[in-house]
């Protein structure tokens, strides 16, 4: 299963290129699956939901006519938060009140939410067993020159991404998965071993760009993984310290998967927005270049 979350349809996508100045999201979805199908999905045929806030039926008639690949809609909600915090609490937090880590809009929160434990135990999924997660600027730009779920599986890998960055270190992030690890005994070599956190759970700052990320669900459906997402709800993370769906992911695999069963695949070119990895690198660098906006030829 591949998975997509857009935002606001109409919004126009930033920073603006001087080509394309008025690209809204929805448009760049289009683009993003086009390239999906030339690169990919046309061979393998998966088929794809799109988690949405405010498409209507019109727009997914659009989107559908526009790919091949088989599109299924979930409407998500990003205004009301879960129970037990406000959305006037979430605010306080972003003003850097009440403790809280400013920055970043209350959407941006919903999100890495959304990415670190949510949506993989979303009822959509139940029938699958691994998910592809791409954003509307996720853009393949040569052929995947194999299926990258049947090699997972061939090679026991559950999760796996494209490429990867470092971030500043968090230490309510530390200090989570250090206390989840000490009460539930379990070991963080693996985690040594993967190379994104030392023996205490402080991370190295080395995190997977995990816009594209491939990943088994039977980890994240486990009730251990449960009781670390309700810690995480509990110390209110994602929404007080803006924790990044990123760094999360990259800490529960270490976590709860072998290194041997943690993968980067190279083999194919990947752009995410001006952040671009070509063929047989894992390096992400930074492109002034619009021309991964160009609709497919």
């Amino acid at each position: 299963m591949i998975i997509y979350l857009l935002g606001p349809k109409a919004r126009v996508y930033e920073p603006a290129s001087k080509r394309y100045p008025n690209l809204t999201r929805i448009e760049l979805l289009t683009r993003s699956l086009q390239r999906l199908d030339k690169y990919y999905n046309d061979k393998y045929h998966y088929p794809c939901i799109i988690f949405h806030e405010d498409l209507d039926i019109f727009d997914m008639r659009r989107l559908q006519s526009q790919t091949h690949t088989a599109l299924q809609f979930e409407r998500t909600d990003f205004t009301n938060p879960p129970c037990g915090i406000t959305r006037e609490q979430i605010k306080r937090y972003i003003r850097g009140e009440d403790g809280g880590l400013p920055g970043n809009n209350p959407g941006y929160r919903f999100m890495c939410r959304f990415w670190s434990g949510v949506v993989q135990n979303h009822i959509s999924l139940a029938p699958y067993d691994y998910y592809l997660r791409l954003d509307d600027d996720s853009m393949f730009t040569s052929e995947v020159p194999f299926d990258l779920f049947q090699h997972m599986v061939d090679n026991d890998i559950k999760y796996a991404w494209r490429c990867v960055f470092s971030y500043t270190d968090k230490q309510s992030v530390a200090d989570a998965f250090r206390t989840f690890a000490r009460t539930h005994n379990l070991s963080l070599d693996e985690m040594v071993k993967a190379g994104v956190a030392d023996k205490n759970a402080w991370p190295t700052g080395r995190i997977y760009y995990n816009n594209f990320h491939a990943s088994a669900l039977d980890y994240w459906r486990t009730p251990i993984f449960q009781e670390l997402f309700a810690l995480f709800e509990e110390m209110r993370g994602h929404w007080k310290w803006r924790w990044g769906d990123a760094e999360i992911q990259t800490m529960i695999s270490a976590l709860f998967l072998r290194a041997d069963q943690l993968h980067e695949y190279r083999e194919f070119g990947y752009n995410h927005n001006y952040h671009s990895a070509s063929v047989n690198s894992g390096h992400c660098a930074y492109i002034v270049d619009d021309k991964w906006m160009d609709p497919v030829s």
